[in-house]
């Protein structure tokens, strides 16, 4: 799976189909920057993927603590 697909399918579980601002946001880059990596019009950094998979880690503990 391609970075950018990780992008789309952890965006989405996380915030929604309509996720690209709020990922932007969580992950300090501009929306502008958000459209071009999900369009597939540049490429984001391999960090990126680190990053995301933060965010779930961050999101399932914050559940795990809720449930």
């Amino acid at each position: 799976m391609t970075t950018r697909q990780n992008i789309i399918q952890y965006g989405e579980a996380l915030y929604g189909p309509r996720f690209q601002r709020e990922l932007a946001a969580a992950l300090g880059v501009n929306e502008r920057t958000m459209r071009r990596w999900v369009a597939g019009d540049t490429s984001p950094p391999n960090s990126v993927l680190d990053d995301l998979k933060t965010l779930v880690r961050e999101r399932v503990e914050l559940l795990r603590r809720l449930g």
